[in-house]
């Protein structure tokens, strides 16, 4: 505090003050003053920080629903793909060939046709629900939640 005191009467008998040189010597020699200051200025900054917590506060728990959001859109492009895989693996049970060696007619069983059936509507109910999500205005993601099975 002494120093604070010989410090304004410096600046005072000088005509103006050093530049900031006075302050930098002050501070050295008494750090616990600097420390005090910072003290103050982060409880200061503290007690005004109400609507930066808010702000912070809200851009996590947006970012958290983007990431959830963006993760049920990427489960629900992998669940398309696998459905795809599947159908695509359905082949005829049996196949009638002409002499030349090109097939003519194929035979599915009911199993392999309610199979293929399911599936497909597995996929439209993928794709609907992804155009759903996707929607550049107000999109839904219930759907997809529901589609891959999230929470």
């Amino acid at each position: 505090m002494a120093d604070d005191v010989k410090m304004a009467d410096d600046v005072k008998q000088e005509g103006g003050c050093c530049g900031g040189e006075c302050h930098a010597q002050n501070l050295a020699k008494n750090p616990s003053t600097q420390a005090k200051s910072l003290k103050d200025s982060v409880a200061e900054t503290l007690v005004k920080s109400g609507t930066a917590v808010f702000d912070k506060v809200k851009e996590h728990l947006v970012e958290q629903e983007l990431q959830r959001r963006t993760d049920l859109i990427l489960k629900g492009l992998a669940k398309k793909s696998e459905i795809e895989k599947e159908l695509n693996k359905i082949k005829p049970d049996s196949e009638v060939f002409a002499a030349d060696g090109k097939p003519i007619t194929a035979g599915y069983s009911k199993k392999l046709i309610d199979d293929m059936d399911r599936l497909k509507k597995q996929l439209q109910k993928v794709e609907t629900a992804l155009e759903n999500a996707l929607k550049i205005e107000k999109p839904c993601f219930r759907s997809i939640a529901e589609v891959v099975g999230a929470k």
